[in-house]
């Protein structure tokens, strides 16, 4: 996958557009410093399409991070 693809999912997948609005990064930067994360997850929302749940997680898991990131 390049990374053409993977901003496509991130402007069409809630999980992943969440996470980049909250980095406040530019797209490409985005992409590129969370590129394993972002392939983890369109593997995870692949193999299971009804399933909302890793997008909720992801988002909490990105949140955490960030949070404690700001705060520490």
């Amino acid at each position: 996958m390049n990374d053409n693809e993977r901003e496509l999912w991130v402007h069409n997948d809630e999980g992943l557009y969440a996470m980049w609005q909250a980095s406040r990064l530019g797209m490409r930067r985005f992409i590129r410093m969370h590129r394993t994360i972002i392939d983890n997850y369109i593997s995870q929302s692949l193999a299971c399409k009804h399933d909302i749940q890793p997008a909720c997680k992801l988002y909490a898991q990105y949140y955490n991070l960030t949070y404690h990131e700001k705060n520490n």
